[in-house]
């Protein structure tokens, strides 16, 4: 998956809101392996690195459970986000990378950062949007080298291609959080032309001045180019409004020539000069294609305004809804115009009358976010009913399996009063001292 350093920076900048405000520090192994002459990593080393790694993420009061496991070829851990109600990070690693120390470290950042990101409340619906979340928190926490140096690795001949990211997306990010979040220098983190345009940022970044005069010299330059846009704007109103009295004025000559030419023709051939001249007009007209000419400016400057919203708004949908009487059948008319309109549904075929004389295209964005507000309602709702139907059948078989231990206690307790009395005595005894043990046990883990 490729991101741009913008759709990047939007991500780290919900990470920084989200997570708690620290000292960007990177973080450094306890174990310097070399993975070509080092032959397995024990259970006992990882857990160990890992330990460390969760009190460097914050989650220090938490106890490392990490340890090799057969996993899927296409997985290099695993761990379930919020499995921790027992004081323990549980994290499975593949035991087809306990050669490769500096992927194992990779792939114990990254589980880690599962955890950090649910604990703090970021759980996208979007698995994809979860992993991204994922891949960024270990650079930012901290973690950036750990991930360059094991995402791709050749240990004796064996390849292991980690992340979910393009491998240039790590180094932006790694250079981005060095130079932004630590203050470290961007000469020795520098991109060597992987991004011009993040290079130039951050050079500006380091100039305390700089950044100043630049923040000013932008907001300057946008103040005047929003005081141009409403200037071109004004100016086009103008002409529009020029275009509708010529317009106008054409169709009052129309119609007052349509009315000669009949005229004339009632009245014979003494007016035969003015039904020729009445020909004639109309021929140069239709030669001269005036009225043509103005479509196609229009239609230029819609087209080329319609992709300049497009880019910075959405797409903008221009034309009129129709509904079908029959069937419901909800779609926008093939052609941008207002009045009544006859219309076949695509659906069922029926014809009827559309009316879209009060039709606007404001009218008709607002109509396209109000359903696009009312599926995402409805699609909350159906996920709000399904998290309940679950939360029920959880809740139910938990009674279910209280009734059955119920039971099974009545069935020994039978047994038990069948016994003769000292051995009911003897046994009696015996479960009070065990639980006097377990109480002080209890007591004695809480002081």
């Amino acid at each position: 998956m490729f991101m741009s350093p913008k759709e990047i920076l939007s991500y780290l900048c919900n990470l920084e809101e989200k997570l708690p405000k620290r000292e960007y520090k990177i973080y450094k192994e306890s174990h310097k392996h070399n993975d070509y002459n080092f032959s397995h990593v024990t259970p006992g080393e990882m857990n160990e690195e890992c330990q460390k790694m969760l009190a460097f993420a914050g989650m220090g009061s938490y106890k490392a459970d990490a340890r090799f496991a057969k996993l899927d070829d296409s997985m290099a851990g695993c761990t379930t986000p919020g499995d921790t109600a027992d004081g323990f990070v549980h994290i499975e690693v593949n035991i087809n990378m306990q050669d490769n120390w500096k992927a194992i470290l990779a792939t114990l950042a990254h589980e880690i950062c599962h955890q950090v990101i649910h604990l703090h409340g970021i759980r996208p619906m979007i698995n994809n949007m979860t992993e991204v979340y994922t891949e960024l928190c270990t650079i930012y926490l901290g973690f950036g080298q750990l991930i360059l140096d094991g995402y791709n690795t050749n240990v004796r001949g064996v390849k292991h291609n980690l992340g979910y990211l393009n491998p240039n997306n790590y180094k932006v990010t790694n250079h981005l959080v060095a130079v932004v979040c630590g203050g470290i220098s961007s000469q020795s983190t520098s991109l060597f032309g992987n991004d011009v345009m993040v290079d130039d940022a951050v050079r500006i970044w380091e100039s305390e001045d700089d950044r100043k005069e630049f923040n000013k010299k932008t907001l300057e330059r946008r103040s005047e180019v929003f005081s141009e846009t409403m200037r071109y704007i004004s100016n086009m109103e103008s002409l529009l409004d020029i275009y509708r009295q010529q317009l106008k004025q054409q169709a009052d000559k129309l119609d007052k020539d349509f009315t000669s030419f009949n005229d004339a023709f009632r009245t014979g051939q003494s007016r035969s000069l003015r039904i020729f001249n009445t020909l004639y007009t109309a021929y140069c007209e239709g030669q001269n294609n005036e009225k043509d000419g103005t479509n196609k400016v229009l239609e230029a400057a819609l087209y080329n305004l319609y992709n300049d919203v497009k880019q910075k708004v959405g797409v903008v949908e221009l034309r009129p809804d129709v509904v079908c009487p029959s069937c419901g059948k909800r779609y926008p008319y093939r052609e941008i115009n207002k009045g009544k309109m006859t219309v076949k549904c695509g659906k069922c075929g029926t014809h009827f009358v559309a009316d879209t004389t009060d039709w606007s295209p404001s009218q008709v964005q607002r109509q396209v976010e109000q359903r696009r507000i009312a599926k995402q309602k409805k699609q909350q709702e159906e996920l709000d009913a399904y998290r309940y139907q679950i939360t029920a059948e959880e809740k139910a078989a938990a009674w279910k399996e209280a009734e059955c231990l119920k039971q099974e206690l009545t069935t020994i307790r039978e047994g038990i009063d069948k016994l003769p009395r000292i051995f009911r005595w003897a046994l009696k005894n015996y479960i009070h001292i065990q639980a006097d043990k377990i109480i002080k046990t209890h007591k004695t883990k809480e002081k």
